[in-house]
């Protein structure tokens, strides 16, 4: 019996040490609620000349840094109106920054009835991209609290967005200076700010002040080039526009938190999201239609510059019906003749009426910032329709067309776009 107590010790003692493994042996700094605990950098350490001169750059302490982890923390749960009941920890292990843009990692591990997670952190790192690690590593850990053999994927909307927003709204520098040693105890370099001008959205309106913001479809999914240089600000504007949006709704932070603690239980987010957000969105049609009028009222209209009705119905006409080239003979000069999306869905080869459609995509986009009013919702649908018939002849396979017949998914995804047309 003692032999199996024994036993039972050194099983118990080795499981708690899971995920303590290659963490470096150094004494760490712990923060306040305990959930995070930083590891510094061994010492001495060479530091890059263009790493030290980089005044965009802030150097990480582990004991300020605990504090602004708590900071971006608490930052989060004031957003969403949620109590911090966190589970896993975070061990946040710097190492000499050896670039400006140097990738943070972020590992989570299954222990037992929890998940835990490591933070490999450059030293030095911009504070815009500490506070989105940050966040999506707290982000993780909400959503990871139901999970169980499979850690939760987060679309990339979710963390861009919400840094952005907790950026923009926390009355306090998120990201704490290092300390300044006194006699008796730590001076930590930190300031609130003058909130009396607080403008919401403020950063993402100058982001989006020559471009609307993103289309749905490119918001849920970005390609890599869409979250790096100038285009990374654009997703991040646009992913902070859909989430402040989304939290003004009636009942929308209780909502988003059902949401973010849902993610674990679909390999698909939009599958709890529609759950969650499903007395404001019954389809994500609807939510869609939302997110374009968000966007259109987003980029302030002019209504000195708006069309009259008139003009708006000429001017979506022409939209709708594009104008082609139809050659009688070899011998006579081509006709113009208009043909429909209907007809160019039917008739047209994919190549060209994907080159068609994305460019009248493009036109109903830039039309909604003019037309009248009366007429913003039926651009939007038609924009949308276009949109979904694209992404789903996009994801039926690099060849929806065969030689002769067209394949039974496509004609079906063919006849639902016509008959949305049609209506």
């Amino acid at each position: 019996m003692k032999k199996i107590a024994a036993l039972f010790f050194v099983l118990t003692a080795l499981l708690n040490a899971h995920g303590e493994v290659n963490l470096p042996q150094t004494p760490p700094a712990r923060s306040k609620s305990g959930q995070f605990v930083i590891y510094g950098v061994p010492q001495p350490s060479f530091v890059p000349s263009k790493i030290a001169t980089n005044t965009a750059l802030v150097q990480l302490d582990p004991t300020a840094l605990t504090v602004s982890c708590e900071r971006v923390k608490q930052a989060l749960l004031t957003e969403l109106a949620a109590r911090d009941n966190w589970r896993g920890k975070v061990s946040v292990v710097l190492h000499r920054a050896r670039s400006a843009d140097e990738q943070v990692v972020i590992t989570a591990e299954n222990f037992l009835d929890r998940w835990n997670y490591r933070m490999d952190l450059p030293d030095a790192i911009e504070p815009a991209r500490f506070v989105r690690a940050m966040t999506e590593v707290l982000l993780l850990e909400m959503a990871n609290r139901s999970a169980r053999s499979r850690s939760t994927e987060l679309p990339a909307w979710l963390p861009e967005g919400m840094a952005e927003l907790i950026r923009g709204s926390s009355t306090m520098d998120l990201v704490v200076q290092p300390p300044q040693f006194s006699s008796r105890d730590v001076q930590f370099m930190t300031r609130s700010r003058e909130w009396t001008n607080y403008v919401p959205l403020a950063h993402a309106q100058q982001i989006l002040a020559n471009r609307p913001p993103l289309a749905f479809d490119e918001l849920s999914w970005p390609k890599p080039e869409q979250l790096q240089g100038d285009a990374g600000e654009v997703y991040r504007a646009s992913a902070h526009l859909f989430i402040h949006g989304l939290l003004r709704l009636k009942n929308g932070r209780a909502e988003f938190r059902d949401f973010i603690f849902s993610l674990s239980k679909q390999l698909n987010w939009q599958l709890p999201f529609l759950e969650a957000f499903r007395a404001d969105f019954p389809s994500q049609l609807d939510l869609e239609k939302w997110w374009a009028l968000e966007s259109v009222h987003f980029a302030g209209r002019n209504l000195a510059q708006l069309w009259t009705l008139e003009e708006s119905w000429k001017k979506l006409n022409d939209i709708l019906r594009p104008g082609v080239q139809v050659h009688v003979s070899a011998n006579e000069f081509p006709l113009h003749a208009d043909v429909s999306f209907q007809a160019i869905i039917r008739e047209w080869n994919y190549v060209r009426q994907t080159q068609t459609l994305r460019a009248k995509i493009r036109q109903l986009g830039d039309a909604q910032f003019r037309i009248a009013p009366q007429l913003i919702m039926l651009t939007s649908q038609y924009r949308q329709t276009l949109e979904e018939y694209l992404r789903q002849m996009d994801k039926a396979g690099p060849t929806p067309f065969g030689k002769n017949q067209i394949r039974q998914s496509v004609k079906k995804i063919v006849e639902e776009t016509l008959k949305q047309l049609d209506a």
